[in-house]
């Protein structure tokens, strides 16, 4: 038996889009996220359900509402995603993980000098980086 799914309606695509612009998110950074936060993998209408998207939709309206300039890290600068150093998915799994834990910047910053002894994610390697997330999950 095939269970009936329908499709993301153009109003949460609208929705998904402007919380994205709002949060500071390229849409490559967004479609980066989405499969973490709902399995979708694109907001075209056979490709992500209703359920989804409002999926998608809650994980936006928290990183909005409890980060600091769009997202609990600050921008990506500096060492982010070059080799051997923090990941952009990192980067971004540590954004959504604090924005669910509505922390802001300098609560982050303690926690990575405390895990790490660096002062920011700015520096951190991929190592560094994946202890930090695992951190921030046991917490």
């Amino acid at each position: 038996m095939n269970l009936i799914q329908n499709p993301i309606t153009p109003q949460q695509r609208s929705m998904i889009f402007g919380l994205a612009k709002d949060c500071n998110l390229s849409n490559d950074q967004l479609h980066d996220l989405m499969p973490d936060w709902s399995g979708a993998h694109s907001l075209k209408q056979d490709a992500c359900t209703k359920a989804q998207a409002d999926k998608i939709i809650e994980a936006l309206k928290a990183l909005s509402i409890n980060s600091v300039g769009g997202g609990a890290c600050p921008p990506l600068s500096g060492s982010i995603g070059k080799p051997g150093f923090i990941t952009k998915k990192q980067f971004n799994a540590i954004n959504l993980i604090c924005s669910q834990k509505k922390w802001d910047v300098n609560h982050l910053n303690n926690f990575i000098n405390h895990t790490t002894g660096k002062l920011s994610l700015d520096g951190l390697t991929m190592k560094e980086a994946s202890a930090v997330i695992t951190g921030l999950k046991k917490i």
